[in-house]
């Protein structure tokens, strides 16, 4: 069922209106929320709540005749709508990152209107996802990250089959996102990582589309077959998070990928000076561990991050910070 949550009038032509597509079982199962385009460039994580519209579409139809609906399902694809049009990460009337507006005030400017808006129409969820993906300077393989997971929590999180969980205590700092506002509002709030804005993966996709299947699943949203094994990710938190930055300006050449595990010491790659094409700094792993993000736009400042980098050990340093500015 499409539905208004909210409308808005803008300077010119039709209002702006930001829908909602609901299925609703016929049991007396859970609801979940999934919210994605709140940045206008993270394309996959609005194919990856298309592709789930489609399928619960055909549940309903009784087209996929080993499932039934017995919960809600609320998708919310897309929150910043001319962000989507022009394809900005930002609102693009002023520049605002809606997702430091929450939890957003009815009676405000237009982002703090949306903001309320949509914390409104998810707060009586009972499981809820915010769909995000790293900006286009750096690439991220898949994980999941919670804010103070509950064992319920971590027991449901191995179902979406992420390469790893990142946890964080709830502090705020983070006050003004919306995951923030859901887990103070008692809700279990997830919030998916799909790689690179501006692109689509299909195979990272399919594999959160599988993962949200099996979720539902776990959670008797949905009745069907029985869920995949649920894969244990690793779990990381802030003292186990290295940040490789940059020592000197230049151009970046990366000669690892996202997703390998490296030694202490090992290559990641090389910055290179822009007039002479001479190797200004060779960037080297400062752990062993997983390396899970790796910096794709190839010009860089001093001090900017190149890679990041997560160890079963503690970093006695302890200082970085797991979930970082872009998100």
């Amino acid at each position: 069922m499409h539905e208004a949550i909210l409308e808005l009038n803008i300077p010119f032509r039709e209002p702006m209106v930001i829908y909602k597509n609901e299925f609703q079982g016929s049991g007396n199962g859970p609801l979940i929320s999934l919210v994605s385009g709140m940045h206008g460039d993270e394309i996959s994580g609005m194919y990856l709540l298309s592709r789930l519209a489609a399928f619960l579409d055909r549940v309903e139809r009784g087209l996929e005749p080993y499932y039934t609906l017995e919960g809600t399902v609320r998708l919310i694809p897309v929150v910043n709508v001319p962000g989507v049009n022009f394809a900005t990460r930002n609102w693009p009337f002023d520049g605002t990152d809606i997702n430091r507006m929450f939890p957003g005030y009815d009676q405000g400017e237009t982002t703090q209107r949306i903001a309320d808006g949509i914390l409104q129409a998810t707060v009586d969820s009972h499981y809820a996802f915010d769909v995000h993906g790293s900006n286009e300077q750096f690439f991220e393989i898949p994980h999941l990250r919670m804010f103070s997971p509950t064992e319920e929590d971590l027991r449901l999180a191995p179902y979406l089959r992420c390469h790893y969980l990142l946890r964080r205590e709830l502090t705020p700092l983070y006050k003004t996102q919306l995951s923030y506002q859901w887990k103070e509002s008692g809700i279990s709030p997830y919030i998916l990582m799909l790689g690179v804005a501006r692109r689509i993966d299909d195979d990272l996709v399919e594999t959160l589309y599988q993962g949200l299947i099996d979720f539902m699943l776990a959670t008797a949203v949905l009745a069907g077959p029985p869920p995949a094994p649920p894969l244990q990710p690793p779990t990381f938190g802030r003292n186990h998070t290295h940040l490789v930055l940059s020592r000197t300006a230049g151009i970046f050449r990366p000669t690892v990928t996202a997703g390998t595990m490296l030694r202490k010491g090992e290559l990641l790659g090389q910055i290179v000076n822009v007039l002479s094409g001479q190797v200004e700094e060779e960037v080297r792993a400062p752990a062993s561990g997983l390396l899970a993000s790796i910096r794709s736009y190839p010009l860089v400042y001093e001090k900017e991050l190149l890679a990041r980098l997560f160890t079963a050990e503690e970093n006695p340093s302890g200082a970085a910070d797991v979930w970082y500015q872009e998100q």
